[in-house]
C-alpha cells in the first residue's frame, strides 16, 4: 500500500509546472457522486428539448452543482474546499433525456442521495412533470405497502375536500372561473381515479357530504377566484409532500407524476 507521502509526491508531479496540490486536495471532501450524476444529466438535457425544458434543466444543473458544494461544506476561511470539484471535467455528458426519464430516474436516485438533498431532487422531478404535462393514466398497479396506502387515503380525502370547495366557489364564480372550475373537476377526478386504479383492493375514502372551510367561504367573484387559487395551491403542497415522503420507488414515482399533474392544473387560469 502506498503511503500518503507517496500520494502527495505523485500529485505534485502530476500537476507541475502549474501548481502543487495540498493535502486537502487529496483528503478533503468530494462532491457527492449521485448528485453530480444528476447534475450531468440535467446539463445534457438542456440541449435536447424546447426552450422551456432547456431553461428548466439548465436551472436544475446549477441547483445540483450548488447542492454538491453545500454538502462539501466550507473550510476555516469560509471557502468550499478545492477537493470539492463540481465541474464535469473531460467526461462526455450523457445523452439528453425526457421528463419521463427524469421522473423514473429520480424515483430511484432519491434513495441514494443524502437525506437532506432528497427534497431538491424530487422537487425538480415534479417541476419537470408539471412543465411537460406528463400523463397519469399509464402507471401499472398495484402498489403494495401500508405507507403508500395511508398516504393515498389522505390524498383522496384532500382531493374530495378541494372539489367540495370548488362547488362553493361556483356559486360566486363569473363565466371565466366557471369554465376553470369545470376543467379542474375533471383533473381532480382523474387523480382520484388513478389512485383507485393503483390500489384496486383497498377501501379508499368516499366523498363526504361536507368539509370544513378554515378561512371561510367566498362572497363575490373576486373572492371566489382567490379561494380557488388557494385551494389548488394547498393541494399541490399536499402532493409535493407525499412525493418527498414516499418510502418506495414505485409510490414515489406515482406521487411525483400526480404532484406534477396537480401543479400543472393549479397554474392554469
Amino acid at each position: 500500500m502506498k503511503s500518503p507521502r507517496h500520494f502527495a509526491a505523485l500529485c505534485i508531479v502530476a500537476v507541475l509546472p502549474l501548481t502543487a496540490c495540498s493535502p486537502a486536495d487529496l483528503f478533503g471532501p468530494r462532491a457527492n457522486g449521485t448528485i453530480m450524476e444528476l447534475a450531468k444529466q440535467a446539463s445534457a438535457d438542456q440541449f435536447g428539448g424546447n426552450n422551456e425544458w432547456n431553461e428548466l434543466r439548465a436551472t436544475h444543473a446549477d441547483q445540483l452543482q450548488e447542492e454538491a458544494r453545500r454538502l462539501c461544506g466550507t473550510n476555516e476561511h469560509g471557502d468550499v474546499p478545492t477537493s470539492c470539484n463540481v465541474t464535469y471535467g473531460d467526461t462526455d455528458l450523457p445523452a439528453s433525456g425526457t421528463a419521463e426519464d427524469l421522473v423514473t430516474r429520480t424515483a430511484t436516485a432519491a434513495d441514494k442521495v443524502p437525506a437532506e438533498s432528497r427534497d431538491l431532487v424530487i422537487a425538480q422531478a415534479i417541476d419537470a412533470a408539471a412543465a411537460a404535462k406528463l400523463p397519469i393514466d399509464g402507471f401499472k398497479p398495484p402498489i403494495e405497502g401500508l405507507e403508500p396506502l395511508n398516504a393515498a387515503k389522505e390524498l383522496v380525502s384532500a382531493e374530495y375536500a378541494v372539489e367540495f370547495g370548488l362547488d362553493i366557489a361556483s356559486a360566486y364564480a363569473d363565466e371565466q372561473l366557471h369554465s376553470r372550475i369545470n376543467d379542474l373537476r375533471l383533473l381532480h377526478d382523474a387523480r382520484v381515479a388513478t389512485l383507485h386504479h393503483t390500489f384496486p383492493t383497498a377501501e379508499l375514502p368516499a366523498r363526504e357530504a361536507g368539509y370544513e372551510i378554515p378561512d371561510g367561504a367566498p362572497t363575490n367573484p373576486a373572492e371566489a377566484t382567490a379561494f380557488v387559487d388557494a385551494l389548488e395551491n394547498n393541494l399541490v403542497e399536499h402532493w409535493r409532500a407525499a412525493a418527498a415522503n414516499a418510502d418506495s420507488p414505485e409510490w414515489r414515482e406515482l406521487a411525483i407524476l400526480l404532484a406534477g399533474h396537480a401543479q400543472s392544473a393549479a397554474s392554469q387560469n
